[in-house]
């Protein structure tokens, strides 16, 4: 259990050092690096949210991730039929 202990410290450190990180780039942090493409935020946030929901699956709590693969293998079947 020591190795599961050691990686969740690191990721903290990770996390605390992206947040001072985020915090002095000011308005950098929220604006996107191109027409049309994420800012630095919003990518924090897309990672943060499937770590959140890879660790609801792997504790065997209800996850969103599961219900959108599941809409996107529906669609994709039925597109698929359909050309």
């Amino acid at each position: 259990m020591a190795d599961i202990n050691t990686a969740l410290a690191a990721s903290k450190d990770a996390i605390d050092q992206l947040m001072v990180a985020g915090e002095r780039t000011a308005t950098a942090w929220t604006a996107p690096r191109a027409p049309g493409k994420w800012s630095p935020s919003q990518i924090v946030e897309h990672v943060a949210r499937s770590l959140e929901e890879s660790a609801n699956m792997a504790a065997g709590r209800p996850s969103n991730y599961v219900r959108f693969m599941e809409l996107r293998n529906r669609w994709e079947r039925s597109d698929g039929a359909s050309s």
